[in-house]
């Protein structure tokens, strides 16, 4: 992946995901900008959709996650997960 780095990250204590980020916008607001593949898009999605039938989520958050789980991949077939989630690398 042109000048990407490998990495694993998660939320808080869950899921560990397998992605990249680029070096030079590692981080929004402090918090990882993961982008992913198709398959590792595909299990992100359902851990997130998990996680709002878990509570009462408010609206925008489902409008949030759809704007990530609709997004089409990247020129390099890569699916970005950065800029509003809290993404740690581990």
């Amino acid at each position: 992946m042109n000048n990407l780095v490998a990495c694993k990250f998660a939320i808080e204590d869950g899921q560990v995901f397998d992605g990249w980020y680029n070096p030079e916008h590692k981080y929004w607001n402090g918090w990882l900008n993961p982008y992913v593949n198709e398959e590792t898009h595909k299990q992100i999605t359902e851990f997130m959709q998990q996680g709002l039938t878990e509570y009462d989520p408010i609206p925008e958050e489902y409008e949030d996650l759809k704007s990530y789980t609709d997004a089409e991949p990247n020129n390099q077939g890569l699916y970005y997960w950065g800029g509003c989630y809290i993404w740690s690398e581990v």
